[in-house]
Parts: structure tokens; sequence; C-alpha cells
């Protein structure tokens, strides 16, 4: 199962808000553009871990309760068990036979956590399209 780093989840969020790194970093941390990005960007890519202080800005710079940023993380264990219950398996055989399905589901699995509807419905299009893709291959075979 698939499981989001604080970094991925920030980044999520702040893309889904429409803002790039440099001004989610000056509104959360009231510095430069410049400085706020490497924060924020040091944070997504998580080489920098966030105090709880750094995710309260964050969260009420992108208009969020803080829950939003911390539903997914370990010290909540019950969406620790959300998490492995829910997504989409698949057998290691099927990977092999379809390249680059391993990638489409993960990414799947990203937007099912999140609950994010049209990034679910995208992905999905574009699996069903790598899979019909390389069943027609096989069936010219």
């Amino acid at each position: 199962m698939v499981e989001l780093t604080q970094g991925e989840i920030v980044q999520i969020l702040r893309k889904r808000a429409g803002i790039n790194q440099g001004q989610l970093g000056a509104e959360a941390f009231n510095t430069t553009p410049d400085s706020g990005r490497t924060k924020i960007k040091n944070i997504e890519l998580n080489k920098q871990k966030p105090t709880l202080d750094d995710l309260k800005a964050i969260a009420d710079s992108l208009h969020l309760p803080l829950s939003e940023l911390l539903f997914y993380q370990e010290e909540n264990p019950g969406s620790l068990a959300k998490q492995k219950s829910e997504g989409v398996f698949v057998h290691q055989r099927i990977f092999s036979q379809f390249p680059g399905l391993e990638e489409c589901l993960s990414i799947l699995n990203k937007a099912l956590i999140l609950k994010d509807q049209e990034l679910v419905s995208y992905v999905a299009k574009k699996t069903a399209g790598l899979l019909l893709q390389e069943a027609k291959a096989v069936g010219n075979q």
C-alpha cells in the first residue's frame, strides 16, 4: 500500500490550492518568496521535517484546518489503519507484464487516499489506456 509522506501531503495540497512554493513559503513563514520557496521545497522533498508550528502556518496559509496536514501521519493511528484498508492491490507478476502500470497505480493509490476524484478519474483513464494499448500489442503478435 502506498503511504504519503508529510512532504507529499504538503505538495499535493499546495498544488490543489494553485500556488507555488515561493508564495506558500512567503505567506506561511512571513519571509521572502525565495526563502519561503527553499523551506517549502525542502519540506516537500522530505529533506526538512516540519515542526507542528510549521504545519500550522502552512495550513493557515492554505486556508485549511491543521487536521488536513496531519490526518495521514503515523502519529494518527486511525488514519494509518484507514490507509492500509483502502487502495488498489495488484500482484507483482502483473506489473512485469505492463510496463508503467506500477507508477500509475501508485499515483492512483495516493489520489484515493486524498479522495481527489479529479485525479482518480484522470489516472484511472490513463491506466485503462495503458492496459488497452498493451492488450492490443499482445493481440497483434
